[in-house]
């Protein structure tokens, strides 16, 4: 697998600024998208190096394996310019910043955040 390539293909199919936030775990890369309807997912249905992909809890996530991911994952960095939120819990906070601001609207609640 070439890392450089993989990281490319999935900007292209997300858009490179569609992306608020990235992290990984031991197979996945985690991302929270700006606008999930600009994701070509036909073309990351059709990618060999892409295992699958799902949206769960506010997070856009791509199976790519283990072994690869965290290279994919330190590529994706590199293009995109984003900070890496692994260690400091930001990706979690923006995720959940991520879902009160889409799930309270749908409710007519608002809260403080």
């Amino acid at each position: 697998m070439n890392h450089q390539e993989v990281a490319d293909r999935v900007l292209n199919t997300i858009g490179k600024n569609n992306i608020q936030a990235a992290a990984h775990c031991a197979t996945r890369l985690r991302l929270v998208i700006k606008d999930e309807s600009k994701i070509d997912q036909q073309a990351l249905d059709d990618d060999a190096d892409v295992k699958g992909t799902f949206e769960t809890n506010g997070q856009y996530q791509i199976i790519i394996g283990p072994g690869d991911v965290d290279k994919v994952y330190d590529a994706l960095i590199a293009k995109t310019g984003l900070r890496t939120c692994l260690k400091s819990g930001q990706f979690d906070m923006i995720v959940q910043k991520r879902m009160i601001t889409y799930e309270l609207p749908q409710q007519s609640l608002t809260a403080p955040i």
